[in-house]
């Protein structure tokens, strides 16, 4: 089975995921199962190698499932790009633990007989307030390559995926889910312009993101919003209504 969640923070959030907290929630993860967090999964952060980031990777690799998360804004990049890249699922990914992935931008992965594309990133609105390779990376916002590379990757399939995995949303759904300041004065996200632009031609059956925290979904069951929510493709776990 696959499962979806939002942003974690790193130890913010990290209770969200842990096996007796998603039991208690209904979701019994077993070994072949697979926990996707859509971006700002946050770990590490300062140093896998001690301290809280060490305690939390050293809990993940006891788990008996996988989990897997595209990169959001709030990442340690330069961390992050130290891990090895495997070929995992049909796409590529940073190996942090047996059983903990990145998922590359761009990528397509086949998880329980369905395709996963993946796009991380977007642009951090408080990033005037963080330190640059101390709380803030500029890799954020994905480059010309790697837009390139989702294209080609896409084109290769002929543009359709079963579904869409990204941080933040395009600018549509950031509009139809009230963001009044985007609808007014436009969208300064470059990723959620950029993710407009993909979204126009590309058949799927359902578009997942974080970074807005909230849980949603529009009528047409098209995009889902999650934070807190932990959801299956098929959305067994109810979210509310646009």
């Amino acid at each position: 089975m696959i499962y979806l969640t939002g942003d974690i923070h790193g130890s913010l959030d990290f209770d969200r995921i842990r096996p007796e907290n998603l039991i208690s929630r209904g979701v019994d993860c077993q070994p072949e199962d697979i926990l996707i967090v859509c971006g700002d999964f946050g770990i590490p952060w300062t140093d896998p190698a001690q301290g809280p980031d060490r305690e939390m990777l050293e809990e993940i690799a006891r788990w008996p499932y996988t989990v897997a998360f595209v990169d959001g804004n709030h990442e340690n990049f330069a961390l992050l790009n130290q891990y090895p890249v495997v070929a995992w699922k049909g796409g590529k990914a940073h190996q942090l633990l047996p059983n903990l992935f990145h998922l590359l931008r761009g990528e397509l992965f086949t998880l329980g007989g369905h395709t996963f594309f993946t796009m991380g990133g977007t642009m951090s609105t408080d990033r005037w307030m963080r330190r640059e390779g101390i709380s803030w990376w500029p890799e954020e916002i994905p480059s010309e390559a790697e837009w390139q590379h989702a294209w080609d990757t896409l084109d290769r399939d002929g543009w359709k995926v079963d579904y869409v995995v990204t941080h933040t949303a395009p600018t549509c759904w950031k509009i139809q889910g009230g963001m009044r300041m985007v609808a007014h004065l436009g969208d300064k996200c470059p990723v959620a312009r950029k993710l407009e632009e993909l979204e126009s031609h590309l058949t799927y059956r359902r578009w997942f993101f974080g970074h807005l925290h909230d849980d949603r979904i529009t009528q047409d069951g098209k995009a889902v919003w999650l934070y807190e929510k932990v959801v299956t493709p098929s959305l067994q776990s109810p979210v509310t209504v646009l």
